[in-house]
């Protein structure tokens, strides 16, 4: 007999229309899956968090889309663009079909996710994944002559590097606000932040009042380290001038 379907079936066997002894017999009609009717799908297979556990889940089907009925061997690992280091996945079976992958991925930046069924590449494998950091306000910095002095009316620059907890530069975009307060009038100048990469940021600004001031720079809301900055703008030489002169 050539059975059409996969799965527990009933086997009966007749003589002279009575069945023999054991029938009828519980049979098991298995499948082969076919790596590109397998697929995975979940957030877990475009990206994940650095040093944080992702999931997604993994289907196994056979040659006409069924799912199938007993279980395969399914291989997850995770592997670093930046270093080619590995990370396994851990496995489990939650049903003879569907399977659901965790990791948890050490390093940031661009990977390559492989899923196999019996040591072929799923449909869509090896997928692109970037693992993203989280900046931690700690370790990131300002740096430059513009966060201690500035001149009047005149345009003044610093940058600002972003890192994680474990010091990697962010792999992506994230919110850097920066604000200039004087402690004279308390007025407010905005600063002008262009990315240049998702770990550095160009910051510039144009005070329009000469005094003490407070340089706040934050990451997602968060002060960087050693923010807020204290700062002096002088005035311009035109000013210093035209005083000098009206006296």
């Amino acid at each position: 007999y050539q059975p059409s379907k996969s799965g527990e079936h009933e086997l009966s066997v007749k003589v002279n229309g009575m069945e023999i002894h054991g029938s009828p017999f519980t049979l098991l009609v298995y499948n082969i899956p076919v790596p590109q009717n397998c697929k995975a799908f979940g957030k877990g297979i475009s990206n994940a968090e650095k040093q944080k556990t992702s999931k997604f889940m993994v289907r196994l089907a056979d040659t006409e889309g069924d799912p199938c009925v007993t279980e395969q061997k399914v291989v997850v690992e995770l592997m670093s663009h930046v270093d080619g280091s590995i990370t396994n996945g851990d496995v489990v079976s939650k049903t003879l079909a569907t399977y659901e992958v965790a990791y948890q991925p050490s390093k940031s930046g661009e990977h390559e996710l492989s899923v196999k069924v019996n040591g072929m590449e799923i449909h869509g494998s090896p997928f692109t994944l970037l693992v993203y950091n989280i900046p931690d306000p700690q370790n990131c910095k300002a740096v430059g002559e513009g966060i201690s002095r500035a001149e009047k009316h005149q345009t003044s620059e610093f940058m600002v590097q972003l890192a994680d907890a474990e010091g990697d530069p962010c792999v992506t975009e994230q919110k850097v606000v920066v604000e200039l307060k004087s402690l004279v009038d308390g007025s407010i100048t905005k600063a002008h932040v262009v990315s240049k990469t998702p770990a550095t940021y160009e910051v510039s600004y144009q005070p329009s009042k000469s005094g003490e001031h407070k340089l706040s720079v934050k990451v997602n809301d968060m002060e960087v380290n050693n923010s807020p900055f204290a700062l002096y703008v002088q005035s311009t030489p035109w000013t210093v001038l035209k005083n000098l002169f009206s006296r």
